[in-house]
């Protein structure tokens, strides 16, 4: 048996070490009274790239202990003529601190008078977010080696006992408990060979250090720690996982100081697991780390900063993979306009501007130079490790990410957006399969962002070891989706896109999936203008279920409805019994929801009701967002819940707004038909028309008469500006919108498309049935001069030929899930005409 315990140790450090330093980079050498560093350590970061200088430590610093510099005590008689960068390869996470390495590194004079206080340097560390930030990490052969009368114990956690049968058991169990980032020291309380450890962190000396050591106690060193350690390492392979970064790190970190070619060639081509095999296979070519959390993304950029370096200074071109930019990339055009992360699978929810993050974009800024990064880096006190080496001593000019929507094929992952930033909308649909231990039961779930401020959050992920991670924040109830039979998805591949029309006012992404539940296929559909969205979605199987459509959002809850009385539990198995404070209602009409979340940011849900629906008001529980716990405040959500039916849809309209005078009303109006609803939405200069039915068929309302199921369009002064269906043909007062599929089938389920009518005149047109079709418009131009096919940036891409063209009839062949400018004569100097 293993046990070990687990301590969090605030070492005994004097802030007279470095003093108070408010900006750390390479532009304080012009004001040093302002730098707060001693005057004689200023030479030694004479030049930002290799800093070079020297620093003698021959007479006793003024001031105690002796001076903290990189990542060593120096003793008072030891001088350092290259810090850091240049030819010394010392920046992974730190050294690695036993009785043995003690006894190896003390006749060297390469610690400190007291081996305890060896520190290893962190500036990610969560809950210290300065250059005076430490993170210990200790592996102890007894207990008496810890000397506490030395260190405060900041937290002391439970102990751990783990069956080990074999030399595997212990190693993978240790690897396991040290991925948990709050163990910042773990004690062993069983013997152990250092040497079995399975970490990535070294004792690293430069080659500097090395010719001031007898070549005894260079070998010593080299080939008694160093390289056992490498190869030691080595016996870990894990293949495509975030574990193997730090493994690459570690065995190539220390391949360069040995100039070993073998060590090297481990970490950087080895075909089935290296850092060109990491970022081949492990990150997507959208940039994202393949398992969909922001927080392992980074945890991944602080592997890889090291072994990034050291090849770098080896003189490979190691940062001309464009893999490894797009980690960043990906991060900068996902964040909202807060610079945060909309937060999905496990970790901790990531804002670019924390201390632990930004600081991983001053060496991306200094490496690869885009301008995106430096609003960013913007944002921070400058005063991290990396700030400090990597820091570049005036940034350049800030470009902002472009306020878009983005589509993240690869990843399963798009961020749908509208309106101008701060008060735009960003809804986020997550359609990603099942990549490993870190993903959640969550594929169709969805995140808002408005008013200014995240809105209906996923509920994030908390300390592994806590049983409700796996009881209720991994579970799908635990996210803004649909719950069947009140048990969580299966694990599935991901979801189908379907639909999907960036570039007009309004948008539509609509995604399916056959594989989370047996039996049963969900479509999510969500359409979005500048002032609220659509949500859509529909489940349908052969056999009856219970369907239950979950939406939390944060702020104080309210309903209009007084039909609601409080119960003691929600019926389902995944997660409902951590639900609490719940109430609930049999509602056939519709259901308003609203959240106050500010004084200046609201939310109204319009739940649009069917017969039979029970809603369920309820509390639950979610991540702090601090240190892995759940959050002392639970959550407010809503339920709508519909029993034993085969098929159905949800629809609801979801208005973030800052204002009450920006509420908007839905009312019902008139439809001529067998069936179907049609609601009213009047904007600020705009009407809007939604016509709901789960019957294929022709219906009128307002003056227009549509063919299909469901369509959604704008009218500005009574002319229309932009229309979206799921059906055939729309027509209007002098004008037609239709649809023929090349099969010649009447109802083709799915067929439809986008179109809008530009401010220029042109007409933007967006297939988004799945096969191809013609499409037929009539009574907007006179006549077309050309049909231009663009990409998803809005570029010409090619020109189409045109089947009909005159009398203001316009038809022509549409590709699947293509977009198309449509231009008349008054477009003849349109630049993508030059194409």
């Amino acid at each position: 048996m293993i046990e070990f315990e687990a301590f969090t140790i605030e070492p005994l450090i004097s802030e007279e070490i470095l003093g108070d330093v408010p900006q750390i980079h390479y532009g304080f050498l012009d004001d040093p009274e302002g730098s707060g560093l001693p005057s004689h350590l200023l030479p030694a970061y004479n030049k930002p790239d290799t800093l070079q200088g020297s620093l003698n430590l021959s007479q006793k610093p003024p001031f105690d202990p002796p001076l903290y510099f990189g990542k060593y005590w120096l003793r008072h008689d030891a001088q350092v003529t290259s810090i850091l960068l240049g030819d010394h390869l010392s920046v992974n996470a730190g050294l690695l601190v036993s009785a043995e390495i003690r006894r190896l590194v003390e006749p060297f004079s390469l610690g400190s008078h007291g081996w305890y206080e060896v520190p290893v340097f962190a500036p990610f560390h969560p809950n210290q977010p300065d250059i005076l930030e430490y993170y210990f990490l200790h592996l102890y052969r007894e207990d008496e080696n810890i000397d506490y009368e030395k260190s405060k114990i900041i937290d002391s956690l439970e102990k751990h006992t783990i069956p080990a049968s074999s030399l595997e058991d212990m190693q993978k169990a240790i690897s396991e408990f040290h991925e948990f980032p709050e163990f910042s020291t773990v004690q062993l309380s069983t013997p152990l060979d250092l040497f079995r450890l399975p970490f990535s962190n070294a004792i690293y000396i430069s080659p500097t250090i090395k010719k001031t050591l007898i070549d005894a106690g260079r070998t010593r060193i080299e080939e008694g720690l160093l390289r056992p350690a490498a190869d030691l390492i080595i016996l870990n392979n894990e293949g495509r996982h975030n574990h193997q970064s730090w493994y690459n790190s570690g065995v190539g970190v220390l391949g360069f100081v040995l100039e070993d070619p073998e060590y090297i060639w481990y970490a950087l081509l080895k075909d089935d697991s290296s850092l060109n095999y990491q970022l081949d296979k492990s990150v997507t070519t959208d940039g994202m780390w393949y398992e969909g959390s922001m927080h392992y993304q980074f945890y991944v950029l602080r592997a890889l900063q090291p072994l990034m370096e050291a090849t770098h200074h080896a003189g490979f071109n190691v940062y001309d993979n464009p893999q490894y930019k797009g980690l960043f990339d990906f991060m900068v055009t996902y964040a909202d306009p807060e610079l945060e992360m909309p937060t999905i699978n496990d970790g901790r929810v990531v804002n670019l501007t924390e201390s632990d993050r930004v600081t991983y974009y001053e060496l991306a800024y200094r490496r690869l130079g885009d301008p995106r990064y430096v609003p960013i880096i913007e944002e921070s006190r400058r005063t991290d490790l990396n700030a400090l080496l990597y820091g570049v001593p005036e940034l350049g000019e800030a470009v902002d990410a472009a306020w878009e929507t983005e589509l993240y094929s690869d990843s399963d992952l798009m961020v749908l957006r509208s309106g101008d930033g701060d008060d735009g909308i960003q809804a986020t649909l997550n359609f990603m399969g099942y990549q490993g231990g870190h993903s959640h039961a969550d594929q169709l779930s969805l995140v808002l962002y408005g008013a200014g401020t995240e809105l209906a959050p996923d509920t994030g992920s908390i300390k592994y070891r806590i049983a409700e991670q796996e009881a209720y924040f991994k579970t799908t109830l635990a996210h803004n989706a649909l719950v069947v039979d009140g048990v969580s998805q299966e694990r599935a591949p991901g979801g189908e896109l379907m639909k999907f029309s960036p570039l007009g006012t309004a948008q539509i992404a609509q995604v399916r999936s056959s594989d989370l539940y047996d039996g049963v296929t969900l479509q999510r559909t969500v359409l979005l203008n500048e002032d609220y969205l659509i949500d859509f979605y529909e489940a349908s199987s052969e056999e009856p279920h219970t369907y239950d459509w979950v939406y939390r959002n944060r702020g104080n809850f309210s309903t209009t409805s007084d039909q609601f009385a409080a119960v003691d539990s929600v019926w389902g198995d995944d997660g409902y019994s951590y639900l609490t404070s719940i109430e609930s209602a049999e509602i056939d009409g519709d259901l308003q929801a609203d959240w106050r979340v500010s004084s200046d940011a609201y939310v109204r849900a319009t739940l649009i009701g069917q017969p039979d629906t029970t809603y369920i008001t309820a509390r639950g529980p979610i991540a702090a967002r601090k240190n892995d716990e759940i959050s002392g405040r639970p959550i407010p959500m809503v339920i709508s819940r519909r029993a034993d039916v085969s098929s159905t849809q949800f629809v609801s309209i979801i208005q973030p707004y800052g204002d009450e005078a920006e509420l908007l009303e839905p009312t019902d109006i008139a439809v001529e038909g067998e069936s179907g609803r049609a609601l009213e939405i009047v904007r600020d200069g705009a009407t809007d028309l939604l016509i709901l039915d789960e019957q294929f068929n022709t219906k009128q309302a307002d003056g227009l008469q549509f063919t299909g199921t469901w369509n959604w369009l704008s009218r500005v002064d009574g002319a229309l500006h932009w229309a979206m269906f799921d059906g055939t043909e729309l027509t209007g007062d002098g004008w037609r919108l239709a649809q023929e599929d090349l099969s010649g089938l009447e109802q083709p389920k799915g067929m439809g498309m986008y179109f809008e009518v530009k401010e220029d005149g042109s007409l933007l047109v967006t297939n988004t049935y799945e096969f191809v079709s013609f499409i037929t418009m009539q009574g907007f131009l006179d006549s077309t001069i050309g049909i231009i096919e663009l990409d998803l940036d809005g570029n010409a891409k090619r020109n189409m030929p045109i089947k009909t063209n005159g009398d203001g009839v316009v038809k022509f062949l549409a590709q699947p899930g293509e977009s198309y400018a449509i231009l008349g004569e008054a477009h003849a100097d349109s630049e993508l005409l030059e194409e």
